[in-house]
Formats: structure tokens, C-alpha cells, sequence
């Protein structure tokens, strides 16, 4: 089954993170069926200068563009309206993706044999100059996931491939400022 890689962009995100991030994306050892990016409103220069750049390089970069700013959980629900795959694999404008992130995770739910709908892994936070700090590890296993939500959120939502029509059937992101993700995770649960 194909998945779209799903990013939010707005006009604070960093030029240079967000660049990365996408370079990221498509220096993937397996290649998603599309990038879509949604503008959340109007962007800086420098922002539509790395997207501009990346749109002639990927013919898999498409673009949403919302006329104002809605906030992350309506800019990823506008893009959810537009995915034609089974999967997401949920990305950030900021964070760089390992190069067999896809990959692995893809063999992940094959391996599942399709009894997974949404499938996530640790993080490695690094600071603003490439300094690895913390590793954040989750749990697995759906009793353990019901059992962690109760303190945190149960995913990295920048880790996570979920089943597109289990997210349209719950509604989507709820409107929960900076809980966007973790409101999701709860409304699957």
C-alpha cells in the first residue's frame, strides 16, 4: 500500500531546518508516493525560496497552500482531504528523517500483516548544532499504549505512519492547541 508524507509549514519555521527536513523526505531509501506540504498561511521568503527550489526537483512535492494561518491541526485535517494513499507518514518542517526511516517502518506493517493502523518509533532530539541528546523511546503493543496515554502522549507524531481512513473515521486532528497529536492518538485509541 503507498503512503504521503504529511507536513505542516508556517511562516516561523526555519529556512534552513525546513530545507533540510525535506531533503530528508526525499533522500529516503524507499520513496513515498507524494510530499504533501500545507502552507498555513502566508510563508517568508526565504520559506517559498526552499520550497520553489525542492518543487523542481521532486515531481512528488505538492503544495496546499491556506489562505491565513489555522493552526497545525486544521492545516494537517485540509491536507488529510487531500491524500489519495492508504498511509501517512507524518513528518515535521523541522526534523531530519534517518534514510531507512520509511523503509523499516514500511517492513514494520508488512510484517504486521496488516493488523496495524497507526505505528510509530523513538526519536534522537539533537540540539540546534547537531549535538545528539536524549533518546525518546515510546511503548508498543496496544494494552502498554492505552496504559502510557494516560501520563503522555504514546507516539512521536513525527515517527508516525497511520491509516488514513481510521483518521478521517475519528474526525481527524481535534483543535487541541500543541495536543493536536495527542488528541488524534486518543480519538483512535
Amino acid at each position: 500500500a503507498g503512503f504521503t508524507v504529511l507536513m505542516a509549514l508556517y511562516i516561523k519555521d526555519d529556512p534552513d531546518r525546513f530545507d533540510r527536513a525535506l531533503v530528508s523526505v526525499f533522500a529516503n531509501t524507499l520513496s513515498p508516493d507524494a510530499v504533501l506540504i500545507v502552507a498555513d498561511g502566508p510563508l517568508t521568503e526565504a520559506l517559498e525560496a526552499v520550497l520553489a527550489r525542492h518543487q523542481a526537483q521532486e515531481p512528488t512535492l505538492k503544495l496546499h497552500r491556506l489562505a491565513r494561518n489555522k493552526g497545525l491541526a486544521m492545516a494537517l485535517n485540509e491536507g488529510l482531504e487531500r491524500i489519495e494513499t492508504e498511509w501517512v507518514a507524518r513528518a515535521d518542517s523541522d526534523d531530519m528523517n534517518r534514510p531507512d526511516r520509511f523503509a523499516r517502518q514500511a517492513a514494520a506493517l508488512v510484517a504486521a500483516g496488516g493488523k496495524l493502523d497507526i505505528l510509530g518509533c523513538a526519536i534522537q532530539e539533537i540540539d540546534p548544532d547537531g549535538t545528539p541528546l536524549a533518546v525518546r523511546r515510546t511503548v508498543s503493543g496496544h494494552s502498554s499504549i492505552c496504559r502510557f496515554a494516560a501520563r503522555r502522549s504514546p507516539f512521536n507524531h513525527m515517527t508516525v505512519w497511520y491509516r488514513v481512513a481510521l483518521v478521517r473515521q475519528v474526525g481527524g486532528y481535534p483543535n487541541i492547541h500543541l495536543k493536536e497529536d495527542y488528541g488524534l492518538w486518543a480519538s483512535m485509541m
